[in-house]
């Protein structure tokens, strides 16, 4: 399977330990530990990719923003709350991860 490997650590770890599933089977939903060791979790809501700390309900820290409709306009990943760029490597690990899975982007 797929294999990751982030920072300073030199191992190739299994995606599924680093990226993983919390819960139902078939939620698209992802989570992974934070630098911070916050849990954080790629949600799709509306249709739309948001990150938010684990836990139902939570507000969305990170949100992509594309217009489906018109490919032109430019997409981006907006930042609610700058807590999460303490682990900026990994939010862009995972999400490009989650971008491949659900086709978000």
């Amino acid at each position: 399977g797929d294999k990751v490997r982030i920072g300073d650590d030199p191992r190739w770890r299994p995606m599924g330990d680093f990226l993983y599933n919390h819960g139902s089977s078939f939620s698209a939903a992802r989570s992974f530990i934070g630098d911070n060791n916050v849990e954080y979790r790629w949600k799709v809501r509306q249709g739309t990719l948001m990150l938010c700390k684990g836990g139902s309900g939570a507000p969305a820290l990170i949100t992509f923003h594309r217009d489906r409709y018109n490919p032109n306009d430019a997409s981006y990943l907006e930042v609610h709350d700058i807590e999460t760029l303490e682990s900026l490597e990994k939010v862009i690990v995972s999400f490009l991860i989650m971008e491949r899975r659900t086709g978000q982007a």
